[in-house]
């Protein structure tokens, strides 16, 4: 089902492909102007949904993969879509990232004015908008991957811009490796969640009762991955030194 929630994510990735390909045809005013104004639409699309919010729903575009289970399971067929599930949170992050995002393009457009690969670097910054909101818009756990995952990328890819510089390649290296760190955590959470439930749809895992007791005895385990995860990610202790090297790329 296509929504317009759909628009958050869709235009800064268009942002994100013209600015890489169409940077040199749209010159340095125009791929400046296409960056900011998708990121600009999201946010206006963010803040409708913002403003006329009265309950959750779900939204699934597609299904694009669906596995045999064995017996025993809860679920005949693990199936992954591609799906967006809002809710009160999810439309104050929505609106949160890209308004916030919004304006450091906006900053970034005389920031970076002086830099030969400014379509590189918009097209890492629409990307890295359009990451955080399949994160925050997933309605499962794959699709929560596949945003977490895609944020490591776009900090890699925006670390390491200066690529003439061994520190900013040597500061990419380093935050990549820690993320991916966190992605396995998370990758081993999502797999023991999937094959113990057999979904890894948000409805049929945390927001169930029954799913929750099912899960219990490895809740443990399931706890530290996602802890693990979430300490690669936002940099905490003990996995936080990828944090100050990061300095080694673009600041805006």
């Amino acid at each position: 089902m296509f929504d317009s929630i759909w628009w958050v994510l869709l235009l800064p990735i268009l942002g994100s492909i013209l600015c890489a390909f169409q940077s040199k045809e749209l010159g340095r005013t125009g791929t400046g102007s296409v960056a900011c104004l998708s990121i600009l639409g999201a946010f206006a699309v963010s803040l409708y949904h913002l403003v006329n919010y009265s309950f959750p729903h779900q939204y699934v575009a597609w299904t694009w993969l669906r596995l045999p289970l064995e017996r025993g399971f809860q679920f005949d067929t693990l199936q992954f879509d591609v799906g967006a599930y809002v809710d009160g949170l999810t439309v104050v992050m929505l609106a949160v990232v890209t308004g916030v995002a919004f304006l450091i393009h906006l900053y970034s457009t005389e920031y970076m004015s002086d830099e030969i690969d400014y379509g590189r670097y918009f097209a890492s910054l629409n990307l890295f908008v359009a990451t955080m909101v399949c994160l925050v818009l997933a309605n499962n756990l794959v699709m929560l991957l596949i945003g977490w995952g895609g944020v490591g990328y776009a900090s890699y890819s925006l670390i390491g811009f200066y690529s003439e510089k061994p520190s900013a390649l040597a500061a990419a290296r380093k935050a990549f490796l820690i993320n991916v760190v966190g992605d396995i955590g998370l990758m081993v959470a999502i797999f023991q969640i999937a094959s113990t439930i057999g979904s890894v749809n948000y409805s049929d895992t945390i927001g169930n009762v029954n799913s929750l007791k099912i899960l219990a005895p490895q809740a443990t385990l399931i706890g530290m991955c996602l802890l693990l995860a979430a300490y690669a990610k936002s940099a905490q202790l003990p996995l936080h030194t990828w944090l100050p090297d990061a300095m080694e790329g673009p600041t805006p």
